[in-house]
């Protein structure tokens, strides 16, 4: 990652990547735990 002069953070789109991959993994990783999900389901109908 590299820090611009404005304090801005800039990623590089392999960065990006790797990020939404990670992202993506913990996100299928939770969904095949059925109860989780379930919970979560619950949760949002009440």
């Amino acid at each position: 990652m590299m820090q611009c002069a404005n304090g801005e953070v800039v990623t590089s789109s392999e960065e990006i990547k790797s990020e939404l991959r990670d992202t993506l993994e913990n996100f299928f990783s939770i969904s095949h735990q059925p109860t989780l999900v379930s919970e979560s389901i619950h949760y949002r109908e009440s």
